[in-house]
């Protein structure tokens, strides 16, 4: 029988018993009670979040974090068309036990297909938190991120074929990028265009005509396991912050090293830190590579995290261009990406690595 929801809102005393029937070990399954409480309005893009407290029959207290699928139809249809859904229940179901980070614990998931419904029941991570990406991470929070990335990039080094459920930049759905940035970058420039100068703009048309190009660049050579929404709201801190945690898997790929870092570097802190520490970010990156004895050249990864740079302006085509117009919150997030974004790819001259 498939728990999956049509909406949050669906929520009801039968559900949460079946629900934990499937969770919980045989002495708690009786449910004696049951709160929930929607979350993450304007903070996740890509589904719909809340927290599930249960009290059951024995008298124990278990608190749970439930995801379903976006509510913005634009964004759902992003999700089904890019298998996000699915790549996450997938990682979830094969390789989150396994994978050499902290990440939620899994309860209990399911893709339904013919719904095109997802459910996520995941350990809630209480007293650790996210930090704002709007806001943008502090120096201290981008170095503890460069540790929880370092080995998710190095265990699979060269190896991404071990994990069969993993896609790479070849997958058909992936190539719909080509087709969807050309599709969407008018109504980009319509609503973030006065963000960008001339130069930017044209830097911008540049990359969308190289974009066919992306899939057999990022599919050559070294392949890593990369969390590709390697973003601070996507990676939980202890209440110290001593401690991390990476969430949020659906954008799972093979791919050359550089993007996570990349993406964290270039979106998720103010410029002017940015510009502070890009330098001593990836030499730390590079350090772990070389304590998890992996030789690879400044040279190459920067390249790479150029590339990446350029074809990561999906996030504020795409993106921006199917965001909820009427939340604030979505609107700034992807003002402050496509800000940090062109500001980055202008620092470091990106588009000269596109040949």
């Amino acid at each position: 029988m498939s728990l999956t929801l049509a909406s949050l809102d669906a929520i009801n005393s039968d559900w949460v018993e079946q629900c934990m029937w499937k969770c919980l070990a045989p002495e708690d399954r009786g449910v004696e009670g049951y709160t929930f409480q929607q979350i993450g309005e304007g903070i996740g893009q890509l589904g719909s979040f809340g927290i599930l407290e249960v009290e059951t029959q024995a008298g124990t207290k278990r608190s749970f974090f439930l995801k379903i699928q976006a509510a913005t139809k634009d964004f759902h249809q992003l999700c089904l068309d890019y298998q996000y859904y699915a790549r996450e229940v997938n990682f979830y179901q094969h390789s989150a036990r396994t994978v050499a980070c902290r990440t939620a614990h899994p309860y209990y998931v399911e893709f339904n297909h013919e719904r095109s419904e997802v459910l996520l029941v995941l350990e809630y991570m209480a007293n650790w938190h996210t930090p704002d990406q709007i806001t943008g991470a502090s120096r201290h929070q981008i170095e503890m991120a460069i540790e929880a990335l370092i080995p998710i990039n190095t265990q699979y080094w060269n190896r991404t074929q071990e994990l069969s459920w993993l896609p790479d930049s070849k997958a058909p759905f992936m190539l719909q990028l080509v087709d969807d940035m050309v599709a969407n970058h008018q109504v980009f420039l319509e609503r973030f265009g006065h963000l960008l100068s001339e130069s930017q703009r044209q830097k911008l048309a540049q990359i969308i005509a190289y974009y066919p190009r992306f899939a057999e660049i990022f599919t050559q050579g070294t392949q890593t396991l990369t969390h590709w929404d390697f973003r601070v709201e996507n990676i939980f801190y202890s209440s110290d912050e001593s401690e991390v945690a990476v969430i949020d898997w659906q954008l799972s790929l093979a791919h050359k090293p550089g993007w996570d870092l990349a993406y964290l570097l270039t979106t998720n802190i103010d410029i002017k830190l940015r510009r502070e520490i890009f330098e001593s970010s990836v030499a730390q990156y590079q350090r772990g590579l070389l304590a998890a004895g992996i030789e690879y050249s400044e040279e190459k990864l920067m390249k790479n995290m150029c590339q990446s740079m350029c074809a990561m302006t999906c996030f504020s085509v795409i993106g921006g261009g199917n965001c909820d117009w009427e939340n604030e919150r979505s609107v700034l997030l992807f003002r402050k990406i496509t800000e940090r974004l062109f500001a980055a790819i202008d620092d470091y001259d990106a588009v000269k690595a596109l040949v």
